[in-house]
């Protein structure tokens, strides 16, 4: 295993120094921002999610954009239903259901879409999204990584949902424009800047050396997560309220830090 590091200008946080990890997937893998407790950074990609764990040996709190946690009977994850609620259209749209862990279980044993879709149908009398399918290989590298370890060990891995973030930093009012878009990336940059990180700097910084297989919604849905870890450490707010478990013990929950 490698990993895909570019330094950016500026002073730069070493993997031993990190302590607050965002985390989104992209085609290249894992595509990371790490700050250390001063507010250095660092950009990564690693291969695989338990090595991005491994390699940040001081980190105290990883944010990932993945499903954690996952539901085994009709009714879904509550956070979903309250993430979907809050941002409201149309960014609703971003958060799918999370698929059922019978589900990852046959596609991680290699099963296809058309098995997987059966057997969703069966199960909730839904169909599987496509994106939820191409997901299901990142959605079991998390989950198997926290099922397998104690949580009350450093680092705290737990899930975020970038568009919630952005919902939250902006005082309860979701994004305007996709991300898709460079409204919607500019959109997005704005409003990290204006809880105190250099945010354009750090884009326009990244752009220029981010590798293939990372996209800059992937750098911005990442550095949301960085931020929220960074500064929502002792502060970080749930949803839902009431704390909802898959059967292995994982709490299914999504994190957000409101200034």
């Amino acid at each position: 295993m490698h990993n895909e590091t570019f330094e950016i200008a500026g002073g730069h946080a070493t993997p031993d120094e990190v302590t607050f990890v965002g985390v989104d997937g992209c085609r290249a893998g894992w595509f990371c921002v790490g700050f250390s407790v001063a507010g250095a950074y660092r950009f990564d990609v690693w291969p695989d999610f338990a090595t991005l764990v491994e390699r940040y040996p001081g980190a105290q709190l990883i944010l990932v954009d993945i499903p954690i946690g996952l539901p085994v009977a009709n009714g879904g994850r509550q956070c979903d239903i309250d993430a979907r609620g809050a941002l409201g259209h149309p960014r609703a749209s971003s958060v799918f259901p999370a698929p059922l862990g019978q589900v990852v279980n046959l596609v991680v044993g290699g099963g296809g879409y058309a098995d997987a879709n059966q057997l969703t149908h069966q199960l909730v009398e839904r169909g599987l999204s496509t994106q939820s399918f191409s997901l299901i290989p990142k959605i079991n590298e998390v989950n198997m990584v926290v099922a397998n370890r104690n949580q009350n060990v450093n680092p705290t891995i737990r899930e975020v949902h970038p568009e919630l973030s952005f919902w939250a930093l902006n005082n309860g009012n979701a994004m305007v424009h996709s991300k898709r878009e460079l409204a919607g990336i500019l959109e997005r940059i704005q409003v990290m800047a204006n809880v105190g990180f250099d945010a354009i700097d750090m884009f326009d910084a990244a752009c220029q050396q981010i590798p293939g297989g990372v996209q800059c919604d992937d750098f911005c849905d990442a550095l949301v997560a960085a931020v929220t870890a960074f500064q929502g450490f002792h502060n970080l707010q749930s949803i839902p309220n009431d704390a909802q478990w898959d059967p292995r013990g994982i709490r299914m929950e999504m994190v957000y830090w409101q200034p």
